[in-house]
């Protein structure tokens, strides 16, 4: 382990790191020490009355919300991908990992019906009687392959819908976070 010293605020710290991660820790220090500054520039004479902990946690919320919305807007100019869009901000792990095997589960079902679509080809050019019951046969498979193919684009349109209410909840929670922010910069 190694020891750092770092300065947010005007205020000095020793912090532990992992060897190796240093100049990481003293980056995120340094992200963090310029929102501080940006509060002392806010708050003029009445900073020195902010509590330590207050400065950090203030200056530790604007940094999220920055990130927030750094990723939102990468998000917003990142082009189209060919397959639908896996969450990229407060991705939901369980979430995402059902709609991959939805997807998954999909694919295959597209690869089934076009089997049995070939099938069915090659029946209707069958002697009749065989092409009979391989058109039956064909007929099946193409028809569970819809059924299934229906039922997971329902899944994924579920999972969709919520992967938009999180994301309406985050936002909900960002906004009441800055009238936090605003109560607290009013009090101070």
């Amino acid at each position: 382990m190694a020891d750092l010293d770092i300065t947010i605020a005007g205020r000095a710290y020793r912090v532990a790191c992992e060897d190796g991660q240093e100049d990481a820790l003293a980056e995120a220090a340094g992200l963090i020490a310029r929102e501080a500054e940006e509060l002392r520039a806010q708050f003029g004479d009445r900073f020195a009355a902010l509590s330590e902990s207050r400065v950090l946690l203030m200056a530790g919320l604007m940094l999220a919300d920055r990130h927030r919305v750094q990723s939102i807007e990468l998000a917003a100019a990142a082009p189209a991908p060919e397959s639908p869009a896996q969450p990229a901000f407060f991705e939901d792990p369980a979430q995402a990992a059902r709609i991959a095997a939805l997807e998954t589960e999909l694919e295959d079902a597209l690869e089934r019906a076009e089997a049995a679509e070939r099938a069915l080809a090659a029946a209707r050019e069958a002697p009749p009687q065989e092409a009979n019951a391989e058109l039956a046969e064909a007929q099946a498979r193409a028809a569970a392959a819809e059924a299934r193919m229906a039922a997971f684009e329902r899944d994924l349109a579920a999972a969709r819908e919520a992967e938009a209410a999180a994301r309406a909840a985050v936002d909900e929670a960002t906004r009441r976070v800055r009238a936090l922010v605003s109560e607290i910069t009013e009090a101070a």
